[in-house]
């Protein structure tokens, strides 16, 4: 991890290191097929649900920096991005529960 930074527009936050497998396939390419929305809640059961491509358009037009800054081409960019991906939402208390409901996510990305 590296050194907590704090007073962001999400409070402190931190940047975790890729594993090595993944820094030697930097230039290799892959299609995005997921869009999961996660929010933690403490002493909330674990729930996984679809979400609509409206909602999740505006979710990420909402949370990047830039958005504003492309103007038609942010849009367009976003909605490609929503066209070929499944949205959905995780709610959570408990981590290896999304763990295990996001390792699914992806296997099932890769039998798609």
């Amino acid at each position: 991890m590296s050194d907590p930074v704090a007073d962001t527009t999400k409070g402190t936050v931190a940047l975790m290191q890729p594993p090595s497998a993944s820094v030697q396939q930097v230039l290799s390419s892959a299609l995005p097929a997921r869009i999961v929305l996660p929010k933690y809640l403490p002493d909330t059961p674990f729930s996984l649900e679809l979400n609509s491509s409206a909602h999740t358009f505006l979710l990420i037009a909402e949370q990047s920096f830039n958005y504003d800054i492309l103007g038609v081409h942010g849009f367009q960019a976003v909605g490609e991005l929503i066209d070929q991906c499944d949205c959905y939402r995780i709610t959570y208390s408990d981590l290896e529960a999304a763990v295990v409901a996001l390792d699914r996510l992806v296997a099932e990305c890769v039998h798609d």
